[in-house]
């Protein structure tokens, strides 16, 4: 899960797709979610300049991260349950990203050793590929180059998709 950064109006300025950490036993990924998980500051893992603050996202969106906005919410250990897309209002929801994470991953098949193995690159994109949005912050179905919701919401009062 990459790290994002982001200054006091939640605006992203920056964003990390792994960290890596060495110690007395050797080169390691650093479980960013676990560090998140035990209330750690993720800040204190990378500095970015006029940063208020960090927190992993279970998307790899790319440069296209910086057209949107962490939406934090101080009810929740993590600060990033939304990020919305600063010229459309397209909201990408964190709890809706980890369902279908969850979701695919139950459905799938259990290897020789009983662990499940499923690919939800198309889910959550990665480092090397990351998803492709449309011009409003959503996904691009890359089978057919057409906007698929991810946290697709209702606009106020209009009744039509937001997203």
């Amino acid at each position: 899960m990459p790290l994002i950064a982001y200054d006091r109006s939640g605006n992203v300025l920056a964003t990390l797709d792994h960290l890596v950490a060495e110690d007395e036993s050797g080169t390691f990924l650093v479980d960013l979610a676990g560090m998140e998980a035990d209330g750690e500051k993720l800040r204190s893992a990378w500095e970015v300049s006029g940063a208020a603050g960090s927190c992993h996202w279970p998307e790899h969106l790319g440069q296209a991260a910086g057209e949107f906005r962490v939406v934090l919410d101080r009810r929740f250990k993590h600060p990033a349950r939304r990020l919305v897309h600063r010229r459309s209002g397209h909201e990408r929801v964190r709890e809706e990203i980890e369902r279908e994470v969850e979701r695919r991953v139950g459905r799938s098949p259990k290897d020789e050793q009983g662990r499940r193995v499923v690919d939800v690159r198309e889910v959550t994109g990665s480092p090397t590929k990351p998803l492709r949005l449309d011009a409003e912050g959503r996904t691009v179905d890359p089978l057919s180059a057409r906007a698929v919701g991810s946290g697709i919401k209702r606009r106020a009062g209009d009744g039509r998709r937001a997203g």
